[in-house]
């Protein structure tokens, strides 16, 4: 990888998220950028007299608390990687998705709010946001979870073709670089468990080149069978492919709450379509 983005919003998680990214390229080449989205209240006037701030030192304020931001980190990671600090107004998913093309990121890095579960308002707007619309890889980081050489990769399936190999660039590089096996977890309704085996013939050739092994779950325990699964084997990293949301809203159905819809104490990668 040559450049990683960090959306910053100076919280706990996204200093965690930021140490994992320097965790991650271990020192290498890699290039992180620090991304802060400021917005710039609109009319400025309607704002109290004694609170207005003008766009500059709106600007000067996040130029400051990221370079404080990044000073931090490098006294935690002195030999990391490369640290770039961006300060941008605008609306927060748009100017990150527009940062992520113009630096040509090859992973977006996030903290994760509160307890991991996987929903709008504890995963927050501006990540399921970027889930759905951005073209770039997203690594998703559980709050306080210290980074861990993710030699146990699961991928987690809706058992439809993969068409592009793109896809799965970032997932293989993960594999190569760190020596990783890869499971394959396939969630499919009961009508569609007979298609197994043409479901394992698609991914294998997606899959051809890489350690890794086929098991299957019906959807409606998807929710628990993953996360047995991920505790059953001490996994290190999820990974989904969500096809625009249409995975990860199925699983949310089937919470009856739709609350606790997925549960995840570890990073996950979710990879664009």
């Amino acid at each position: 990888m040559k450049t990683i983005l960090v959306p910053i919003d100076f919280s706990d998680n996204s200093f965690n998220a930021a140490l994992y990214a320097l965790d991650l390229t271990n020192g290498g080449k890699t290039i992180l950028h620090l991304l802060n989205v400021y917005h710039i209240p609109n009319p400025l006037k309607a704002l109290p007299l004694e609170i207005i701030i003008t766009p500059d030192e709106l600007k000067a304020n996040s130029d400051s608390f990221l370079n404080q931001f990044a000073s931090r980190l490098k006294e935690l990671r002195p030999n990391s990687s490369p640290i770039i600090c961006v300060s941008q107004n605008g609306f927060t998913v748009q100017e990150i998705n527009h940062y992520a093309n113009f630096i040509h990121a090859d992973l977006i890095v996030m903290g994760m709010r509160g307890s991991g579960i996987l929903r709008e308002n504890l995963l927050g707007s501006t990540t399921t946001g970027l889930i759905a619309n951005s073209g770039t890889p997203i690594l998703v980081i559980p709050e306080n979870t210290p980074y861990r050489i993710p030699k146990k990769i699961l991928f987690a399936s809706d058992g439809a073709a993969i068409h592009s190999q793109s896809h799965l660039k970032i997932l293989f590089l993960f594999a190569r670089h760190f020596g990783s096996t890869i499971d394959i977890l396939t969630v499919l309704s009961k009508e569609n468990f007979h298609k197994r085996d043409s479901i394992v013939d698609d991914l294998e050739r997606s899959f051809i080149n890489a350690d890794h092994c086929y098991h299957f779950v019906e959807m409606e325990n998807a929710n628990a069978s993953i996360n047995n699964f991920i505790s059953r084997n001490e996994t290190d990293l999820l990974v989904m492919l969500p096809r625009k949301h249409n995975f990860l809203e199925r699983l949310f159905q089937r919470s009856h709450t739709r609350s606790l819809a997925f549960h995840t104490h570890i990073p996950l990668l979710t990879l664009p379509d």
